[in-house]
């Protein structure tokens, strides 16, 4: 029987600021930041929490992050996934480091219709 449907949870690793100034934690099934983990990305703390609040484990998540000294760099450190925002770079990035780079946000349904065996 082929796979049709998948469960997806969201979390958010971030700057406080950021994600209050754009009003973002109803876009989000958990939101970490330096104040809940006491930590900064890169380390792999806010990740490590953001996975443990949402019950998964690193093998079973794709990061998706446009920073990749701080994003990918800490989710890598755990085992996730990762996929770099390239249409989110600031600092015209050669080469990421992620699994995959992103050029739209759409690609993502791809990446994860494929990793899912979903046609």
């Amino acid at each position: 029987k082929q796979k049709t449907a998948y469960e997806i949870s969201l979390g958010l690793v971030g700057s406080e600021m950021c994600i209050r100034d754009r009003n973002l934690y109803h876009y989000f099934d958990v939101v970490i930041t330096f104040d809940d983990s006491g930590e900064r990305k890169p380390s792999s703390k806010p990740f490590q929490l953001c996975l443990k609040t949402l019950n998964l484990e690193p093998a079973e998540t794709i990061m998706v992050g446009d920073w990749p000294e701080r994003d990918v760099v800490g989710a890598k450190k755990i085992g996730m996934r990762t996929a770099f925002a390239r249409y989110g770079d600031t600092f015209r990035t050669i080469n990421s480091g992620a699994d995959w780079d992103l050029n739209d946000i759409n690609q993502l349904v791809l990446i994860i219709n494929e990793t899912n065996g979903i046609a």
